[in-house]
């Protein structure tokens, strides 16, 4: 390749092919593919978090975890905080379906056996995903949002999305759908969401059932003493 077809504007060319034509003869990546890859790196990183911590994970770490090249990596993630926060976010949108569905399915039958619904479908959550859990992700993910302000944020739009869905359910208990009793239960039911999932992650045991339990032994004793 001389410096006077570069300089003249024209097309180089190596081995008397057109360098133009070569490039466009490069496959082109699906969006479905992208997708596909993408989330690859994405759950090879929470499997790692989950493993390793925030800290303690680097990003050929994952790379290695994915079995995928790590120059490709930087073209869905630029950064490890980035990586990080995605993880986050494909974590609590996980969460979130999981209740909007049992809201949906089960908010009719009553507080207490849509108490145990969620928190027996919420056990079985913790575990759904391979080599991940989705417990100990959590707070990996809640500790992380303390210095890092997008990380909080998307945990706070996840909070509300969850109280408004939470909302929805009691709405169903309720004679009247605009007492303001409906956000405190449903401040109520985060709580035990919250709770469940910070025992199980930190201590570990617990029960869906003995939750419940729990909880309606104490509610009882609040509305008797």
């Amino acid at each position: 390749m001389s410096d006077a077809s570069l300089l003249s504007g024209q097309i180089p060319k190596i081995n008397g092919h057109s360098l133009l034509a070569r490039v466009e003869c490069v496959p082109k990546i699906s969006e479905e593919r992208r997708r596909e890859r993408r989330n690859q790196y994405l759950d090879a990183a929470r499997r790692c978090i989950s493993r390793r911590g925030v800290h303690g994970t680097r990003m050929e770490d994952v790379t290695s975890e994915a079995g995928l090249s790590s120059g490709s990596m930087y073209l869905y993630f630029a950064t490890k905080d980035e990586l990080v926060r995605a993880a986050i976010d494909s974590s609590l949108r996980e969460l979130e379906a999981l209740v909007a569905v049992t809201v949906e399915q089960v908010a009719t039958v009553g507080p207490a056996r849509f108490l145990e619904a969620l928190l027996s479908r919420l056990e079985k959550f913790g575990g759904s995903v391979d080599g991940v859990d989705l417990f100990r992700l959590g707070i990996q993910g809640w500790a992380y949002s303390q210095t890092d302000a997008e990380a909080a944020r998307l945990i706070r739009e996840s909070h509300s999305r969850l109280h408004d869905s939470f909302a929805a359910a009691a709405r169903a208990w309720m004679a009247d759908p605009s007492s303001p009793e409906i956000s405190l239960i449903a401040d109520a039911l985060l709580g035990q969401l919250t709770g469940f999932a910070l025992r199980r992650g930190l201590i570990g045991g617990g029960s869906a059932q003995e939750q419940v339990d729990s909880a309606i032994a104490l509610a009882h004793a609040l509305t008797t003493r």
